[in-house]
């Protein structure tokens, strides 16, 4: 399976420095090579990291992302979990929504739950 077969293949994140004296420091793109560059400013900056998968994100307790097997992912947010499919061209091809109560990390004491879907 060729890199542009996997649909974790391509990927970018983009994160901000803010230590500096004008709070508006940095912004680092890293970032899969099957993607274009973003535009060029001084406050912009990117790495590519070639030929590489997205394989698993944290930020804070709040949020995880981790791909379990070639096109299937898991995102779970303060306990609500995602469990999508993925086609070889990064399209969700299935999506099933696991409540929080149901998922091993259970519900986050103190966060308010809501749903709502805009059927289509």
């Amino acid at each position: 399976m060729t890199a542009q077969q996997r649909a974790s293949s391509r990927w970018r994140v983009l994160l901000h420095d803010m230590r500096g004296t004008t709070g508006a420091g940095v912004a680092p793109h890293v970032q899969s090579d099957q993607m274009p560059v973003p535009p060029h400013s001084p406050h912009v900056r990117t790495m590519v990291l070639s030929n590489t998968d997205l394989d698993e994100v944290t930020v804070g307790r709040w949020m995880h992302l981790e791909q379990l097997d070639v096109g299937q992912f898991w995102l779970s947010v303060a306990g609500v979990v995602l469990h999508v499919a993925v086609d070889p061209d990064g399209r969700a091809t299935s999506v099933r929504v696991v409540s929080a109560s149901d998922d091993e990390q259970g519900v986050v004491d103190g966060c308010t739950y809501a749903y709502g879907w805009d059927e289509r």
